[in-house]
């Protein structure tokens, strides 16, 4: 390094190799550290299933709804699903 008056390195005194991990840590710190925006209303809180209470399939499927994005639209699908079957086959 080649030290500044103020006694710290400088992005330019850097080797390469360090610039490069540098910027790369920079931009995955700000892909992954994005400002979180308010949920609208009425969204559910994410939440996994407690497994700590044994395994109930029909629970776990349903617990999707809560998992996230790409659960939710399983579960919603899930949802859908049950409804045609409840109808029967003259839907």
């Amino acid at each position: 390094y080649v030290q500044m008056a103020a006694g710290a390195p400088t992005e330019m005194s850097r080797p390469k190799q360090q610039q490069h991990t540098a910027g790369f840590f920079q931009k995955a710190t700000e892909a992954v550290m994005a400002t979180s925006e308010r949920m609208p209303d009425g969204s559910l809180p994410v939440r996994g299933y407690d497994f700590n209470n044994g395994v109930n399939h029909s629970q776990l499927l349903r617990s999707f709804k809560a998992h996230g994005f790409q659960a939710n639209s399983i579960a919603l699908a899930i949802e859908e699903i049950n409804k045609m079957i409840k109808k029967g086959p003259n839907c």
